[in-house]
């Protein structure tokens, strides 16, 4: 079975705090990690704030940017609150009643991408193609722009700063940037996620054999959201109301893809992404590509027509 090295699959290129530099498409990030608000404790309003936030961060950013939000669920065991342990029975054996129970610890990562202005038209088929270096150790593609202009570094570092006071401020969420422990350290992000759990790093391995992803003893599956058509509802809203408790006295309201994440009752990620190409160059592309399939539609393709063959003719 053929094997490879971490380091050669490793999306990441390079680190220059607070900057991630990435191997895909010449990108460059600073990663954050998310506090959200604990389920079933926010108000319509307070969603609806919610959203309006995450509006604001996408505006801040502007155009040429990339937001990546990722929610982590892995089992953990619950520990003992030393301080209610102490203070009277009731708390006590309430503590002592969920003791080392299993449940799906949540963390939450928002990875705020700038992205040069060519990669609009990439194609995904160019993954970890970007600083490949050829046998004569040159780089086969140029480096953009951005990754040599300080003060486009320094102007994106500014915004990603004033979106984590932003955050903070909203008295909803709370963020902090991710320094280098943060990251690579034993407990870090990149040691929880490439072995799909949290604590002290095990050295599991990382497998594609009988064509599948194993990690460990763990095997994992994917599954993709595109359209709207393969939500339950076709409107999305602000929020939505959870039907299990939810009455006409007592509502409890749950963010729109509560089901996708919460209520799965097994270890998994979820990712969500949001691009933000530049104004112009999206719009013409999107234009192009709407006349192209208008001419297809109307068979107007080169003038054109398309005859059946004769009965005995060879195709």
């Amino acid at each position: 079975m053929k094997s490879s090295y971490l380091t050669e699959a490793f999306p990441i290129f390079g680190y220059e705090p607070p900057f991630l530099i990435s191997k895909e498409r010449g990108c460059y990030c600073i990663p954050l990690e998310v506090t959200l608000p604990e389920i079933f404790t926010l108000t319509p309003k307070e969603y609806e704030g919610l959203n309006q936030l995450f509006t604001n961060i996408i505006s801040i950013l502007g155009e040429n940017t990339l937001i990546h939000k990722q929610d982590l669920f892995f089992e953990s065991h619950y520990s003992i609150d030393k301080e209610r342990i102490e203070r009277d029975w009731f708390e006590t054996e309430d503590e002592l009643h969920f003791k080392e129970r299993p449940f799906l610890e949540h963390r939450c990562y928002l990875a705020l991408h700038k992205v040069p202005k060519s990669h609009y038209k990439k194609s995904p088929l160019m993954v970890n193609s970007y600083l490949t270096k050829t046998k004569l150790g040159l780089f086969d593609s140029p480096i953009p722009e951005g990754y040599s202009d300080s003060e486009v570094m320094e102007g994106f570092r500014v915004k990603v700063l004033a979106v984590n006071n932003l955050i903070n401020e909203s008295g909803l969420v709370k963020s902090k940037l991710l320094a280098f422990d943060d990251l690579f350290g034993d407990s870090g992000y990149y040691t929880s996620y490439l072995e799909a759990t949290y604590g002290n790093p095990m050295g599991s391995d990382i497998s594609f054999e009988n064509n599948g992803l194993y990690v460990g003893t763990k095997k994992g599956q994917f599954q993709t959201l595109e359209n709207l058509d393969q939500f339950s509802s076709e409107s999305v809203f602000d929020y939505c109301h959870y039907g299990k408790f939810n009455s006409g006295s007592q509502q409890f309201p749950v963010g729109n893809l509560f089901s996708l994440g919460f209520s799965i009752p097994y270890e998994h990620i979820i990712n969500q992404y949001i691009y933000v190409p530049p104004k112009e160059i999206g719009i013409g592309l999107l234009k192009k590509r709407a006349k192209r399939l208008h001419r297809y539609a109307t068979n107007k393709k080169g003038g054109s027509k398309h005859h059946l063959p004769r009965p005995n003719s060879r195709l």
